[in-house]
């Protein structure tokens, strides 16, 4: 490719320096794998000040012993022709937009009796949208699911809340952040008087019997209360009983005539950071939420909610907050009645063909809910 020609010419001739991005790239071309600079310890480091032990301990997972020296030699090359800049190319050209970070969760339960089957699907597709369709550089976008190898990347409760923090910290002003959760919901009784029903609602991590369900109070105590004013949170759960899960206090539903009105979400107002936080949730806080292979044709499992979604942006028919949450409802309106879908419009290639499949005759008893920190206008345009 032009662009890998152009960063082994400059590396050669030393004539400018590589950053962040270009360090990902070289090392995906190597055949290395790249998530070790999605690890929290290399956050904010600057890359010329990386000594060789860190370099070692970080890609010391995932790849062999001669990919590990295979790197550590080119990047004493680099080091000492000290090209190596300490501001990622992505940062830099998002500094007066704001950069853009991402969160991807996913919880299979692999052995158990919960265990789903579209969750990490459901990751994939999400960080393939965001890098597409919404310029997220994979960089960014830290992603917790049951294929990781790495103990630190799988979604446990403490993990989930670590990556939270994560996903907040160094946030300024024009920044977007993104975070998605697919996996099992649930709800525990609230003493609290805070909340409606009488109930939190709740994201299960893959180790909660031992470790504990994670609580809509919690979810909002670490992406809601410290989101600063200026930056935008907007965050996607596909799971069951998931309405009010960051316990946002506005939320919105369409109608069957598409008709919107915004209603109070709690008994008691609870305040964020001054951040903006629009959480878009798969069901009602009384519903479930459906794993299935029926969009696809049998091709692949998928959160009903995430396909809705997907299809919604792949196809541009959700160029509003209000025009997005329609699309997702017509569509999951035509699953419950077991029409055929046809295939979405526009397309991400390979992603567009999973897709594209028929649909089934599953019934799907869920409503997509849109809640946030203030009541908007819903013709507002939608910006990821």
């Amino acid at each position: 490719m032009v662009a890998e020609a152009e960063r082994i010419d400059r590396l050669a001739k030393g004539t400018a320096q590589w950053n962040a991005e270009d360090v990902v790239a070289w090392l995906v071309g190597m055949g290395v794998n790249a998530t070790v600079f999605q690890t929290y310890e290399i956050e904010g480091k600057d890359l010329q000040t990386l000594k060789e032990k860190e370099i070692r301990s970080m890609v010391a997972t995932n790849n062999t012993p001669e990919q590990v020296e295979k790197v550590v030699e080119a990047w004493k090359g680099l080091k000492k022709k000290d090209v190596l800049d300490s501001t990622p190319k992505n940062v830099q050209s998002q500094q007066k937009k704001g950069k853009k970070k991402a969160l991807l969760v996913g919880c299979l339960y692999r052995g158990t009796r919960n265990q789903l089957q579209g969750c990490v699907n459901d990751n994939k597709y999400i960080q393939y949208m965001l890098v597409q369709r919404y310029e997220y550089h994979p960089s960014n976008i830290m992603m917790l699911n049951d294929h990781q190898q790495d103990p630190k990347y799988l979604p446990t409760r403490n993990n989930i809340l670590n990556a939270c923090t994560w996903l907040l910290r160094d946030s300024k002003p024009g920044d977007r952040l993104f975070f998605q959760f697919s996996g099992h919901g649930s709800k525990e009784r609230d003493y609290s008087g805070a909340e409606l029903d009488g109930y939190n609602e709740t994201i299960l991590p893959i180790d909660f019997k031992r470790a504990g369900m994670i609580s809509d109070d919690t979810l909002h105590d670490y992406l809601v209360k410290p989101l600063r004013k200026g930056v935008v949170l907007h965050a996607l759960a596909d799971s069951c009983h998931s309405g009010t899960v960051l316990d946002l206090p506005y939320i919105t539903e369409p109608d069957y005539s598409n008709f919107f009105m915004w209603k109070y979400a709690a008994a008691r107002y609870k305040a964020g950071g001054g951040g903006d936080a629009v959480l878009f949730s798969s069901s009602r806080d009384n519903q479930t939420s459906a794993d299935t292979s029926s969009f696809t044709g049998g091709i692949a499992a998928t959160g009903a909610m995430t396909y809705c979604f997907i299809k919604a942006v792949e196809s541009k028919s959700a160029n509003t907050y209000g025009e997005l949450l329609v699309s997702m409802y017509s569509t999951l309106r035509k699953a419950a009645a077991g029409q055929q879908m046809a295939p979405s419009a526009g397309g991400f290639g390979m992603f567009s063909f999973l897709l594209s499949g028929g649909m089934g005759g599953q019934a799907f008893n869920q409503c997509p809910q849109m809640s946030g920190t203030e009541m908007f206008d819903l013709k507002k345009s939608l910006k990821l």
